[in-house]
This record gives C-alpha cells, sequence and structure tokens, in this order.
C-alpha cells in the first residue's frame, strides 16, 4: 500500500488551552472533550485508493479469511482474543494523524485485543499496534515496503514481526522479527532493518508470535491459479479458508450419514430382511 492523506486534519479540532468564559451562566465544556485523543469513528477510513490488482485483492482475502478460523479456536481453546485485518487505516500517534498520514497494512494480526469489526486500526484505543503485519509488494509499493515501511512498523508502530511477499514473484518472500523492547532503543532515523527470518527448509518462514508458519502454496483461489501466500501449521498442514472449512464438514457429515446408512443395512440384511423394503 501507499502513503495516502486521508480526507479531513484533525488538527482543526478545538484547542485544549483555548481561554474559558468568565461568564458563570454559561458552565465551560469539560476538559476531556477537548482534548481527548479521535476514535475509530471519527477518523478517517478510506481515501478511495484501490488495491494494485485482484491478484492483491485476492492475497489479502485468503490470508485472512483462513486465519479467522484458527483465532476463534484460540479464542475458544485460550480465552484470548485476537483480530486480523487487512487494507485498512493505521493510526499509531496523534502526531501522525495531523500530518504523516500513513496508510495501513495489506494484513495486519493482534492478539491479546477484543475479536470484532474495525473501520481503522487506531493504537490509542487498542491500547497497542499489531503485532504481525503483511505486505503484498507491486511495482508502485516496493521501494516503500522494503526500505521504508520495516522501520516505521519497528520504530514507530511497535510491531513485532513484519512480512513481506511478490504475488507475482513469489521467490521475493521475507520475514523480520523485531525484538522486545527495539523500538525503544531505536529512533525513526535509524537505518532500515534487514530481513532476519530464515526460511526452513521447506520455504517457510516461522512467526513466532502466531505459532504458525508462513509459505507459498500453488492452486486454484477463487478462479486464479498461481503461487499463494497461505499459512501453515508447525506440522506443515494448511490453514483452511472459512468456505473449505464449512464444505469439508458438510463433506464429513455426508459421509458419515452414509457409513451409518450402511452399516444399518448390513445389521439388518444380517436379521434377514430386506432393507430396500423398510421405508
Amino acid at each position: 500500500m501507499s502513503l495516502a492523506k486521508p480526507q479531513t486534519d484533525v488538527s482543526t479540532r478545538p484547542r485544549s488551552d483555548a481561554p474559558v468564559s468568565e461568564d458563570v451562566s454559561t458552565p465551560a465544556r469539560p476538559p476531556t472533550q477537548e482534548s481527548r485523543l479521535p476514535t475509530q469513528d471519527e477518523l478517517p477510513y478510506s481515501d478511495g485508493d484501490k488495491l494494485e490488482s485482484e491478484r492483491h485483492v485476492l492475497a489479502m482475502l485468503l490470508l485472512i479469511s483462513s486465519l479467522k478460523p484458527w483465532l476463534r479456536r484460540r479464542y475458544r481453546d485460550t480465552g484470548e482474543g485476537g483480530y486480523v485485518g487487512g487494507n485498512m487505516f493505521l493510526y499509531f500517534s496523534p502526531e501522525q494523524v495531523k500530518n504523516r498520514h500513513f496508510r495501513g497494512p495489506d494484513v495486519l494480526v493482534a492478539l491479546g485485543v477484543a475479536p470484532g469489526e474495525r473501520k481503522s486500526w487506531v493504537a490509542w484505543q487498542e491500547g497497542k499496534g499489531p503485532d504481525v503485519v503483511i505486505e503484498f509488494l507491486s511495482e508502485s509499493t516496493r521501494k516503500t515496503d522494503k526500505e521504508i515501511k520495516p522501520r516505521v512498523y519497528r520504530d514507530e508502530v511497535g510491531v513485532r514481526e513484519y512480512f513481506w511477499f511478490d504475488p507475482f514473484h513469489p521467490e521475493d518472500f521475507a520475514g523480520f522479527a523485531f525484538p522486545s523492547g527495539e523500538r525503544a532503543s531505536l529512533g525513526s532515523s535509524s537505518p532500515a532493518p534487514e530481513p532476519n527470518l530464515a526460511p526452513d527448509d521447506e520455504g517457510r518462514i516461522t512467526s513466532e508470535i502466531l505459532g504458525l508458519r508462513l509459505g507459498t502454496w500453488k492452486g486454484r483461489y477463487e478462479g486464479v491459479d498461481a503461487v499463494w501466500l497461505r499459512w501453515y501449521t508447525p506440522e506443515g498442514d494448511l490453514l483452511l479458508t472459512e468456505e473449505t472449512e464449512r464444505a469439508d464438514e458438510q463433506t464429513r457429515r455426508a459421509d458419515e450419514q452414509t457409513r451409518c446408512a450402511e452399516l444399518l443395512a448390513n445389521k439388518l440384511r444380517e436379521l434377514g430382511l430386506d432393507p430396500d423394503q423398510i421405508s
């Protein structure tokens, strides 16, 4: 994604140090109404820009739709919430909101937060930045995604892991782990970090934060044959999309019903009964 300017500027909000009227008949507005930070409902959440290509859109949806069921199971088993989303504004500081207008990542993942819909990711509302960020490279974003965003995500947002992947050149795949405390010790003028997560023998990179691996998968998704970036379990199993999980569950239930019907038919034959004659 690119750096983009939202539609409004919160610098036009009333100043918290504005003089208060001495007319006691008109009570002053509570300071919290003037000085508080804007919420996701008050911040811009769209600038009208499109993603680079259909391949980029599908790549983003594939990662998000396959991680959602995993996050739900994790919440059910551990009680810890989580969120995955993408192509949304990321707000990480009041100064950035007023002046820099940094546009958010293609895919972001955060653990330890409540599930639910977001218009934007607002760090001061969530209490943190995303834990994991993934960008899909394109000709127009390659330089920014490789040279600028790793530093911004590390030094200013507090992202713990960052990955990039080119949907049209899948060999261009890299990962970063930013150690705890590195954000505090390095400033925004520090050099851009280098990828430090090595792929395994299968070309997959482990996300220690999620306990999953990211790797390529060659196949068809939404009618497009390509090499896609996918989530894998530590055992090497693909995380399935919600649609595939539902289809697999329907197939499993149908197979189970068929098996039970065959067992019943065999039992009836053992009793000398014709199962076709029994309604």
